[in-house]
């Protein structure tokens, strides 16, 4: 996405029973991977050391979590002077049994998306 900051920023409103949060613990890194590894049938439990390993001050990882599950995640990667960040990741997952029409019910489903 490319736009205008001052037209595109503002808060974050999720659907009802989706809580959004910044994550910094080794803990949540992991709980990402394993997001990543089922959503994208193969193993991506490194990517918990390397989220860990990187300078907090270069990456900021974000998750929406439902029921107390991570059912997305992503994480912006600070270039340097870049005037914009890479966004590094981002995935979702369905409920376990769950049609794939379960992920297009939450995805844009936010009060801020031209869905809603």
């Amino acid at each position: 996405m490319i736009g205008e900051t001052t037209l595109l920023a503002r808060d974050p409103l999720p659907p009802e029973g989706v809580v959004l949060r910044e994550v910094t613990q080794l803990d949540d890194f992991r709980r990402i991977a394993d997001l990543e590894s089922a959503v994208w049938g193969a193993e991506w439990s490194w990517l918990a050391a390397d989220l860990a390993g990187r300078d907090p001050s270069g990456v900021t990882v974000l998750v929406a979590e439902a029921g107390g599950d991570v059912v997305s995640a992503a994480w912006l990667v600070y270039k340097g002077e870049l005037s914009s960040p890479g966004c590094g990741g981002e995935a979702r997952r369905c409920r376990a049994g769950a049609a794939a029409a379960s992920t297009a019910r939450w995805s844009g489903a936010g009060r801020n998306s031209p869905r809603s």
